[in-house]
């Protein structure tokens, strides 16, 4: 009987001894202590290999609103490029097309003192007319005129150029003139070309200008 007694009571004390030996086993609860520990530890490497999913949504908004900032600028500064362009194309336009009128008016003006108003002989008029086309600079400024303005003032520029040319060449070769209206009529070709070029020159510079009257160089 003590016998039987003392296996129960080893047996109890062996139970006792696995439990604390064991916080691991089933039903000991939350493991306590240094297991806890380790298993706090895995639970932070696992969090570490495997980071939250990353928010895509921002990424695209801030790339968008970047490429749409670039965009807006590049076009701001091509349309400002444009314009100060086109204003200093007209600029260069205007001046040359100043020149090349000014300098008909200012042949022409000698030319029709030196026909008609001239006491010199004739020779005389013919060899001064053809000083005056020769450096009135027409002639250089109507090759400016033909790679800068439009296909149909060129066209005009050369009417106006030839024109003159024409009047010179027959005055050196003998012809005369004793009045300004028989000048005028012999001129009258190229006097409609000059008004028409002129028209077509402020049209080129200022689309909505309005036309002006005749008036001859």
């Amino acid at each position: 009987m003590e016998q039987l007694l003392d296996g129960a009571a080893l047996i109890t004390e062996l139970g006792a001894y696995k439990s604390r030996a064991h916080p691991y086993a089933a039903g000991a609860g939350e493991p306590q202590g240094r297991g806890r520990l380790l298993v706090d530890h895995a639970d932070t490497r696992t969090a570490a290999a495997y980071p939250p999913p990353m928010e895509w949504s921002s990424v695209v908004s801030t790339v968008t609103g970047a490429v749409i900032g670039v965009g807006a600028t590049w076009l701001a500064d091509r349309s400002r490029w444009r314009r100060e362009q086109g204003v200093l194309r007209t600029s260069v336009t205007r001046e040359l097309y100043a020149a090349y009128l000014a300098a008909v008016a200012r042949t022409w003006n000698e030319i029709h003192a030196v026909t008609i108003n001239s006491t010199d002989p004739w020779p005389e008029r013919a060899r001064l007319a053809a000083n005056a086309y020769r450096d009135g600079g027409m002639y250089e400024l109507r090759y400016q005129i033909s790679i800068t303005a439009p296909p149909d003032i060129v066209v005009l520029s050369d009417n106006v150029l030839r024109g003159v040319r024409d009047l010179v060449q027959s005055l050196v070769a003998g012809r005369t003139y004793e009045t300004w209206d028989e000048l005028k009529d012999a001129n009258r070709a190229w006097f409609d070309d000059f008004d028409a070029m002129w028209g077509k020159m402020r049209l080129d510079l200022d689309p909505t200008s309005l036309p002006l009257p005749p008036s001859g160089p």
